[in-house]
């Protein structure tokens, strides 16, 4: 089996790129998709650097899914190390789950506390519910089953469209409405060093933000966000130094969410 490490970057050179690699700890064949204005190809050694100039997040995670040449392509953002073993972590769960199609790992966030991601055990995964925590990172896949489900980032989705954020969400959903062979894993694969106030897509909890998360909350929770905007609309009230009143919140996530019936 042929593992591939798969990161998307934007605006930099190459070699900011083979530095990446580095920093990643990336200890075997990767590919790097850099949103840059002018289009190239440079491989070295077992690193291939695409430099591509579609803008926006999800035609860069796209760009992934096509051009990545693993049988088993592990997805990582690029402020998010791998564990030394994880070549081996990654064998060991596919011996355990032979007919795995999709492995979600577990992650570490050092920003707040070395917090894990999650708590839960590991077990497949049968409704959204199971991994509805989750972004990219850690997402393990075999290659063809990309294919043989048809799958894609929604490019409707994320920087730069109205709705900024939430294609990692729909794609994760995306494979569990596939009913795809999915496992949720306990094990640490990656830790999360950047916060997310140090992203050049977040901006905090502006307009466009909520209303962003209003949208991408109705497509996934479609029956229960009647009641789930409150939840929501309660935990923006004391988050990222947040500014809006919680009847504002209630409101701006109402109408992101009358947005949803554009996306999908």
């Amino acid at each position: 089996m042929k593992y591939q490490v798969l990161v998307p970057t934007h605006h930099k050179t190459i070699d900011e790129c083979l530095d990446l690699t580095k920093k990643l700890k990336i200890a075997g064949n990767c590919l790097i998709t850099n949103q840059v204005s002018e289009i190239s190809e440079f491989v070295q050694s077992s690193t291939k650097i695409l430099s591509i100039n579609n803008i926006g997040v999800s035609n860069n995670r796209n760009n992934l899914l096509n051009y990545c040449e693993g049988d088993i392509c592990i997805c990582i953002d690029d402020d998010c190390p791998l564990v030394d073993n994880y070549e081996e972590l990654i064998n060991n769960a596919f011996k355990k789950y032979p007919d795995a199609e999709f492995i979600l790992f577990n992650g570490i966030v050092t920003h707040e506390n070395n917090r894990l991601i999650h708590n839960k055990k590991t077990k497949k995964v049968i409704r959204f519910k199971d991994v509805s925590y989750a972004g990219g990172p850690g997402l393990v896949f075999k290659k063809e089953a990309i294919k043989k489900y048809n799958l894609s980032y929604n490019t409707k989705v994320g920087f730069p469209n109205k709705i900024q954020i939430g294609e990692d969400s729909l794609f994760i959903k995306s494979i569990v409405d596939s009913k795809a062979e999915f496992i949720r894993s306990s094990d640490v694969l990656f830790v999360i060093q950047d916060d997310v106030d140090n992203s050049v897509y977040f901006k905090g909890v502006t307009e466009d933000f909520v209303i962003s998360k209003g949208c991408i909350d109705k497509i996934v929770h479609p029956y229960l966000f009647w009641l789930l905007k409150y939840r929501y609309a309660l935990k923006l009230k004391h988050w990222r130094n947040n500014k809006f009143s919680l009847r504002k919140l209630v409101t701006l996530l109402k109408e992101g969410s009358k947005l949803s019936k554009d996306i999908i």
